[in-house]
């Protein structure tokens, strides 16, 4: 799923350029809120690439690891907060593009 979602990101950086001629996009880059947005786009990426990762990670523990309870706890805290900061990232970073995509 992680995957689908890295793709889906790739392939919205690669729609920016041809949102370039619209007039909002034109006063956001003036403005300097241009490479912001981006920027949100890429943290996207590269928290969901994390997310993959640490998932992936699950599958290469070793048992005394995965047996202890605090250990178990711990990393199963933290892939939460990832997956719910990559979930707001996606939704954050969509929602800008279809704004974007609607501005005239």
């Amino acid at each position: 799923m992680v995957a689908i979602v890295i793709g889906y990101l790739i392939a919205v950086i690669a729609i920016l350029p041809a949102v370039d001629e619209k007039i909002i996009v034109r006063k956001l880059k003036d403005w300097g809120y241009f490479r912001t947005m981006v920027n949100y786009f890429g943290t996207a990426i590269w928290s969901a690439f994390l997310l993959l990762g640490v998932s992936v990670l699950s599958s290469a523990l070793p048992y005394s690891i995965k047996s202890n309870t605090t250990a178990d706890g711990i990393y199963s805290a933290f892939w939460w907060f990832l997956f719910v900061f990559v979930v707001t990232a996606v939704v954050r970073s969509t929602r800008l593009l279809l704004k974007l995509i609607t501005a005239r």
